[in-house]
């Protein structure tokens, strides 16, 4: 059993190990999160008073324009999300978990670049997909199953050759009672976010991201002893990684546990 007290005490040791390298895979982790909102800085009631003062022509020709501007910019962010988001969150993904033993290199943030591309972008768009559809039945069940699909940017971070039903199926299994105490993991973030808020982000950039990101790949080691063959595989290319025989020294037992406790050292 783990606890939020335990996970991101590892966390902050982990990430202020290697400061500087975290805070940027920080940013680029929330950026990969999602983006940010904007809105109009004038009201309807304005738009439809311009409106009326202009003749059909004029105003079907600004709604041409403006939906062929909306519809190139929705194709520009679909292509940024397929070939620049998704491949970062599995190299990011990947950094995070080799951080938590040993400075990783900096290149690994483009693993998933250098992994199964293909195979990267299929899994995590079916994974967004499926949650947008769930989230039309009323919101929580969207939230639900992005707890349920939470640990597949790590998997594919280990095994960038996972089939679908693979990576859907071991997140699914190591989340399995796991999203409400996940959740309060979450929440017990929320003052930092509010800090960083107040500060315009900068609380963001230089703490709370590399934080609250490291605290997800320890999140994904603890709860890696419930049935992921895939493990630290990460970590065969660096010191006290994987073994040739295919173990981890000071990592899981083969019954499942860790030498000296329930945790990773």
């Amino acid at each position: 059993m783990w606890s939020r007290s335990d996970l991101k005490e590892r966390a902050k040791r982990a990430f202020t190990r290697n400061y500087w390298p975290m805070v940027l895979v920080g940013v680029i982790m929330m950026m990969c999160a999602g983006g940010s909102g904007g809105s109009f800085g004038r009201s309807a009631q304005n738009i439809q008073k311009e409106y009326q003062n202009m003749d059909a022509s004029t105003v079907y020709l600004i709604l041409t324009v403006v939906g062929i501007a909306v519809l190139i910019a929705m194709v520009i962010g679909l292509l940024l999300c397929l070939f620049v988001k998704y491949p970062f969150e599995v190299g990011c993904s990947r950094f995070l978990i080799i951080n938590r033993r040993v400075t990783p290199n900096m290149g690994e943030i483009v693993f998933g670049y250098k992994g199964s591309l293909k195979n990267n972008i299929k899994i995590l768009f079916l994974r967004d997909l499926y949650v947008f559809l769930w989230s039309l039945l009323f919101i929580i069940p969207g939230i639900v199953k992005s707890y349920e699909y939470r640990m597949i940017p790590y998997l594919l971070a280990e095994n960038p050759d996972l089939t679908v039903k693979e990576a859907f199926e071991i997140s699914k299994r190591m989340m399995s009672g796991e999203k409400w105490n996940t959740f309060v993991l979450d929440l017990s973030f929320i003052g930092w976010a509010l800090l960083s808020g107040i500060t315009l982000g900068l609380v963001g950039i230089f703490w709370y991201n590399p934080y609250y990101f490291q605290t997800n790949a320890e999140l994904y080691g603890a709860l890696s002893a419930k049935g992921n063959p895939y493990f630290e595989r990460s970590m065969q290319n660096y010191p006290g990684g994987m073994n040739p025989g295919g173990s981890y020294p000071g990592g899981m037992n083969p019954g499942g546990s860790y030498p000296g406790g329930p945790y990773p050292n």
